[in-house]
């Protein structure tokens, strides 16, 4: 009784599900997973919200980046700063950008980002590859609710 850590209050991990394509117990994971790269580094109690960044060369240690040739990009494409130093943020928008349940559309723009391809407007990606599919232009519903999540949005504003 009593003997529990907290590692989020309930607003944040409210916030985090409300804005990723996660669970709470998947936020919470992901914290573990986040930790387990710096554990001298990241703290374990996030409720005061530190400003923590894990460096580039331990987040593509991962085993999901590890065998990668793209890993620095991705990691890069996704920190704050652009130089792959990622905070919690950071590292869950990748994930959560890049899980089974997010868009094709939000994976998409990052694929272009990623994987060089040419800097344009996301719309008029859109709307070639609808006119390639014989289809017609616009950003899917997400599975959340008939309408894109704030994560999403937040997201698409990021790029």
């Amino acid at each position: 009784m009593g003997n529990k850590q907290t590692t989020f209050t309930e607003e944040q991990l409210e916030a985090y599900q409300d804005c990723t394509y996660f669970t709470r117990k998947e936020i919470l994971r992901l914290h573990g997973r986040y930790r387990e790269l710096a554990p001298h580094l990241v703290p374990l109690d996030y409720t005061n919200n530190p400003d923590i960044r894990v460096p580039l060369s331990l987040i593509v240690t991962m085993p999901e980046l590890k065998e990668n040739p793209f890993r620095d990009r991705i990691v890069e494409t996704f920190s704050e700063d652009g130089q792959g130093n990622m905070s919690f943020n950071d590292f869950v928008d990748m994930f959560s950008a890049l899980c089974e349940t997010s868009p094709r559309e939000l994976k998409t723009i990052y694929a272009f980002k990623i994987y060089g391809g040419p800097a344009e407007d996301p719309e008029q990606a859109d709307q070639r590859g609808a006119d390639a599919r014989g289809g017609h232009a616009g950003v899917r519903q997400s599975h959340r609710g008939g309408r894109p999540g704030r994560r999403q949005q937040a997201l698409l504003r990021r790029l």
